[in-house]
């Protein structure tokens, strides 16, 4: 592999991994709003 082909590469997968942290972060917090109500509701 040329040099040019494994910087590519890094790029695909730093980028694939930014998707992936985005969408693990979105689905997280998704799940702590309904969370977040429950126990606030407990609370009052």
């Amino acid at each position: 592999m040329t040099v040019s082909k494994i910087k590519l590469a890094t790029k695909e997968d730093l980028a694939n991994s930014k998707t992936d942290i985005i969408k693990w972060m979105f689905i997280f917090w998704v799940g702590q709003i309904p969370a977040s109500i429950a126990i606030f509701k407990l609370i009052h």
